[in-house]
């Protein structure tokens, strides 16, 4: 495995039609070049699949073209914004209002299959991230290489579940769809992940959780 390869164009601007490397991450040699490659291809702008405590997703630092690589890679309207994984909690209050209340969610559930949807950082705007509205989700994963990850690549990585829209969601790095993977630089093979169900979504207002997509939490 070479650093160079990682970063080699693709011969399409939106599609590789090579497969995405896969990286394994059972002994301690193998994570620490798991975390260096996709650090470096995360911040090339490539799309990365990795694993959390939920699901496998398909990952990219929050800027505006490796966003729409993921849109495309998904099938996925442009109108459904995406999830941005953070690697602790204080990376939350650099792109969302942090009241009392929500702190004391992410104390509660955080790490853990638990996104939080909340009123974006008043000033700040994040095009793509949040479609244009006044909201953005958040989540710590419970996944130590991940996290180790995420803050390699600057604290903040967009994700989605890896798969086409509208099949399923998957746990192992072995069941992913050849088109995620063919839009994908590399997949951090971590086996099956440990709860296997979407994360639960919740909009807090004021003081209030609403429940937008149940998933393993149940609020």
């Amino acid at each position: 495995m070479g650093l160079i390869n990682i970063l080699k164009p693709c011969k399409e601007p939106e599609f590789c039609p090579t497969p995405a490397k896969r990286f394994l991450s059972r002994t301690m040699e193998q994570v620490r070049r798991a975390i260096i490659s996709a650090t470096v291809a995360l911040k090339a702008g490539r799309l990365v699949i990795l694993p959390t405590d939920t699901v496998y997703g398909l990952a990219a630092r929050p800027e505006a073209g490796a966003i729409q690589w993921i849109y495309r890679a998904k099938g996925r309207q442009e109108n459904n914004p995406l999830v941005l994984l953070i690697s602790d909690i204080q990376e939350a209050a650099k792109y969302a209002k942090v009241t009392p209340r929500a702190k004391a969610v992410m104390l509660k559930y955080w790490p853990g299959a638990l996104t939080l949807v909340l009123p974006v950082k008043p000033g700040t705007s994040w095009g793509r991230l949040t479609r244009g509205g006044r909201s953005i989700a958040l989540r710590i994963p419970d996944h130590d290489l991940t996290r180790r990850i995420i803050r390699e690549a600057g604290g903040a990585l967009v994700m989605t579940s890896a798969n086409r829209t509208g099949c399923p969601a998957p746990v192992s790095a072995l069941n992913i769809d050849k088109k995620i993977l063919g839009f994908s630089e590399m997949i951090v093979d971590a086996g099956k992940t440990r709860i296997r169900i979407h994360s639960t979504i919740v909009k807090l207002s004021g003081q209030k959780l609403k429940v937008l997509r149940q998933g393993s939490i149940i609020i």
